[in-house]
């Protein structure tokens, strides 16, 4: 087995345990065993997973990742509900043509720690390329509350970029799929809610509208 120890260096560190015991006449009668210290490899190990699983830049789990932890959620067949958002930011190119690729950056980790402050922690927050962010609200109790949070998301996210004389105003649009009334699979989920952003975006240029809006797809 695998496990931490609490060492005199008071630290905790992995290691493997690993024992022989012979036995005669149904007693135990000789036991050997051995620690193996596997710390650097865990940590390692450890390491890599996060890579695969996460975002580098943002911290939020990886397109991948999120693919799979939502139809894990999604697919339960237990009569909860769920919300998935894709999230696009509007004038994002703007910010990099404008601004820089640095503040795009900024831009994007801003982004992010909006998420986090916005959502809950159980929630599947992801980041699946350029602009584009997606959350899982898990176990809503009614639509109504996703509407309450893409509110508050929109606010954070209504804002200007400054750098060097030159200013971007960002918004954002969502779109909004929900299972299991959607599907309940991540590639039908996500269609939907990819389907209900082009709506968002299309009716954001129509109407020149500084605050972003969002819809929710119907059957």
């Amino acid at each position: 087995m695998e496990l931490r120890i609490y060492t005199t260096w008071r630290c905790y560190v992995w290691v493997r345990m690993g024992w022989n015991i012979r036995m005669e006449d149904g007693f135990a009668y000789h036991v050997t065993g051995y620690l193996q210290n596997i710390h650097v490899q865990h940590e390692e190990k450890a390491r890599m997973k996060s890579m695969v699983e996460r975002d580098p830049m943002t911290g939020l789990y990886s397109k991948t990742h999120s693919n799979y932890l939502v139809n894990q959620t999604v697919s339960d067949k237990t009569f909860s509900m769920h919300a998935l958002l894709v999230i696009d930011l509007d004038n994002f190119k703007q910010v990099n043509d404008k601004l820089g690729h640095l503040i795009g950056d900024a831009v994007i980790m801003d982004m992010a720690m909006n998420l986090k402050m916005v959502f809950r922690s159980t929630d599947i927050l992801g980041h699946i390329g350029g602009d584009e962010f997606l959350v899982l609200m898990k176990d809503i109790k009614t639509p109504d509350i996703v509407q309450e949070r893409c509110n508050q998301l929109r606010d954070l996210l209504r804002k200007s970029y400054d750098h060097e004389k030159e200013t971007v105003q960002v918004s954002a649009s969502i779109g909004i799929a929900l299972a299991p009334t959607h599907g309940q699979d991540f590639q039908t989920l996500f269609s939907h809610a990819d389907a209900a952003l082009y709506q968002s975006k299309r009716k954001a240029l129509l109407k020149a509208a500084v605050m972003a809006p969002f819809a929710v797809t119907e059957r």
